[in-house]
């Protein structure tokens, strides 16, 4: 047992040496610590600023869709608009020209009634 105190305090003897001739060490682990301490809080607000930032984003982003979304229903409504015009603009022509057709025939005709006529 007597050996086992020795060892001991051998190992305390030691330690206060080691501790001794290191004082800085123990000075830097505790900076190193607060460090950590520091950019943990550091980190911690960034994350929620990254939080922050990303909920606007995506608030922005839905509102720019919404307004995207009422462009292209306005342009969808516009194309529906201009594919009636067209169809209604190729009726009128066809229609147009079978009236004339018929303005000719009618002219041919009364041409021909004249001439029997003399």
């Amino acid at each position: 047992m007597a050996d086992h105190k020795n060892q001991d305090s051998e190992f305390k003897r030691e330690l206060e040496l080691f501790e001794q001739r290191l004082p800085g060490k123990v000075i830097i682990e505790e900076e190193l610590k607060k460090t950590a301490t520091r950019l943990e809080r550091k980190i911690d607000m960034n994350t929620s600023e990254i939080r922050l930032l990303r909920s606007d984003f995506e608030k922005s982003q839905n509102e720019q869709n919404a307004k995207l979304d009422k462009i292209i229903q306005i342009l969808e409504g516009m194309t529906r608009t201009l594919d009636e015009l067209k169809t209604d603009k190729i009726a009128s022509e066809l229609t147009f020209l079978r009236h004339e057709n018929k303005l000719d025939n009618h002219e041919d005709r009364m041409i021909k009634l004249e001439s029997s006529k003399n």
